[in-house]
């Protein structure tokens, strides 16, 4: 025969708020869930809408394209090594090729790397900026290198801030140079400003046989004080488990 056991009400109490506890936490993890699958489609939608800005505001003087090409396989994380037999990661460009005839033989080529870590090439930011290059008769390539937003979660999560990112830009140099014979290999440059003015001098440090000038506008130099000043959103970018994964905090307490 089975025997009811009374619970006494605080034990009984304690059970409640855990189920509650339990219950509110999975409600939270849902709720985070859904907040990313909206950010990551307004992301997406944000970005296809910028790529049609960009015909709008540069066909008149550019042929404008967006393409495709292949940087290295993913790391995993900046810590782990991929997974045997890893693909290349597929990274998306906006080119631009001056329209009518130019005055050189050839032309000269300028790389364009974006700025913020989960960014994307923001026709809102740089229109002024390519439309001046391409008067000036430069070819232009502007990647987003991994983890850049409006590619999906996927996309996101390969970042490699101060690594392989800086590869996939020198893959677009690379992609250029092969689509287009019309462009001199000696005369390629590389600009950014913020993280692409890191990236534009990570660029030429590890490839400098392969461009003959470099712009880096504000480039982030002390990342610590950068954390510092953007607060604990922006470290967590950088904490996250597919990222560094750890705080600076963290850091500076393991290696004591």
């Amino acid at each position: 025969m089975c025997k009811l056991i009374r619970l006494p009400a605080i034990a009984l109490l304690l059970l409640c708020l855990r189920v509650c506890a339990v219950e509110t936490n999975e409600v939270a993890t849902r709720l985070h869930a859904l907040e990313e699958g909206f950010g990551q489609l307004d992301a997406k939608l944000s970005r296809q809408m910028n790529e049609l800005l960009w015909r709008q505001r540069l066909e008149d003087i550019a042929f404008v394209d967006e393409v495709l090409f292949t940087g290295p396989p993913p790391r995993g994380t900046n810590r782990i090594a991929p997974p045997a037999g890893s693909n290349n990661v597929v990274i998306s460009a906006i080119t631009f090729v001056p329209r009518g005839k130019w005055r050189a033989h050839k032309l000269p080529l300028i790389v364009l790397a974006h700025p913020e870590i989960h960014g994307n090439v923001a026709s809102d930011d740089f229109a002024v900026v390519v439309r001046e290059l391409v008067q000036r008769q430069y070819a232009v390539i502007a990647p987003d290198y991994r983890g850049s937003s409006g590619y999906g979660m996927e996309f996101w999560c390969t970042i490699d801030y101060g690594g392989l990112e800086t590869e996939d830009v020198h893959a677009a140099r690379k992609f250029m140079l092969e689509a287009h014979r019309e462009i001199d290999p000696k005369r390629v440059g590389i600009v950014g400003w913020s993280h692409g003015g890191l990236i534009a001098l990570l660029t030429v440090f590890a490839h400098p046989e392969d461009y003959q000038i470099c712009y880096a506008g504000v480039p982030v130099s002390d990342l610590e004080e950068r954390i510092k000043i953007k607060g604990k959103g922006y470290e967590e970018l950088f904490s996250a488990p597919y990222h560094i994964g750890k705080t600076h905090a963290d850091a500076r307490a393991r290696s004591k």
